[in-house]
């Protein structure tokens, strides 16, 4: 295999994973803005440590809550 090919197969190998990368990207940026939007961050400040615990004032379905309470704790963002 020429040097030229070898590269064209490095960039096609990489394309799949790049795109992975910012699909999940894009996953993690809508997740943190939902949080915002919903008040979790505030919810866990104010000591609630479950997605049913803030559920009052937040307003908020406790099933859709609780997912992406779940996706951002997989994420590690609420350390």
């Amino acid at each position: 295999m020429s040097a030229i090919s070898q590269l064209r197969h490095n960039r096609l190998q990489k394309l799949p994973v790049r795109l992975f990368q910012a699909i999940n990207a894009f996953q993690l940026t809508e997740a943190i803005r939902s949080a915002i939007e919903l008040d979790i961050f505030t919810a866990i400040g104010a000591g609630h440590t479950t997605a049913r615990g803030g559920g009052e004032p937040l307003q908020y379905c406790r099933a859709r809550r609780a997912i992406l309470c779940d996706f951002l704790v997989v994420k590690r963002i609420p350390q």
